[in-house]
């Protein structure tokens, strides 16, 4: 029988959620943890790989980054070849990305600072639009979220692909209850808003509301996939040891291609194409 253990690393949450007001340090102490986690570099980044590279056509593309940080992706599509656009509210942020660019890209990247809510770009201009870590979620109270998947798709080609993650609602739910937060369970799965520190709001979404405004922006040509499905299930999940993630892996990319296990999912990626009723 296996043995695991779980890493030395300090037993607590990386990243302060108000993006917008990182300072310089936080935006660096953000990217150092998100590059040395093993849950991000031996699980996470290898299910998102997994999806990007089933989906994406190989030539190569004109893509926006939207709220895409410290450039961790924006630096994955360089390497492949892409132009990148990256756009994120934090000026902090932003600042390590530029770091971050080998200098080699740098003619093929543009930074931006600004909001998902409202993109600077007019219509069809990417042939990708790209959105991880849930800034769809992260950008404010319901109406504001569903503005940025507007945005999101507007700024989108004909035919081009969009490929995002937003947080699950009854995941969240869960979660609060087993933290005996009931009164914020009550009040998010009524609403699917729910408020951090100083006031900013996470919007949290159900399968059926996430269809819901794909159509209404004329999208039905996607695919829902839960990420991080089981491996959360494990208390200080972040914490865990490279050895039990690639465990950890094959499970979460079986349920992957399981839909009866959607729902489950800390976050639920969309991967859309804009353009005609065919399925992916």
């Amino acid at each position: 029988m296996k043995k695991y253990k779980a890493s030395n690393l300090s037993d607590q949450y990386f990243w302060q959620e108000n993006f917008d007001d990182y300072s310089r340090n936080q935006a660096v102490d953000y990217d150092n943890k998100i590059k040395k986690y093993p849950f991000n570099t031996y699980l996470y980044d290898t299910l998102l790989k997994n999806i990007l590279k089933d989906t994406l056509p190989k030539t190569s593309l004109k893509i926006l980054d939207a709220g895409g940080g410290t450039g961790k992706w924006t630096n994955y599509f360089l390497e492949q070849g892409h132009n990148v656009t990256i756009l994120d509210i934090s000026k902090s942020m932003l600042s390590i990305a530029k770091n971050n660019i080998n200098s080699k890209y740098k003619s093929n990247v543009t930074f931006y600072n600004g909001s998902i809510v409202e993109l600077p770009y007019k219509n069809n201009t990417f042939d990708l639009v790209f959105s991880d870590r849930n800034p769809i979620s992260h950008c404010g109270n319901k109406a504001l979220s569903h503005t940025a998947i507007k945005e999101c798709f507007r700024v989108l080609k004909s035919d081009g692909y969009f490929i995002g993650s937003v947080l699950n609602k009854n995941r969240k739910v869960a979660q609060l209850i087993e933290e005996m937060e009931i009164d914020d369970a009550i009040k998010l799965y009524q609403t699917g808003d729910f408020t951090r520190s100083k006031n900013q709001i996470t919007h949290y979404y159900t399968i059926d509301e996430i269809k819901n405004e794909l159509k209404k922006n004329h999208i039905y040509d996607y695919k829902l996939i839960p990420t991080t499905v089981f491996s959360e299930f494990i208390k200080n999940a972040w914490l865990l040891d490279e050895i039990v993630l690639n465990d950890l892996l094959n499970l979460e990319l079986m349920a992957n291609n399981d839909p009866e296990i959607t729902n489950y999912g800390v976050r639920i990626h969309i991967i859309a194409k804009k353009g005609d009723k065919n399925g992916i």
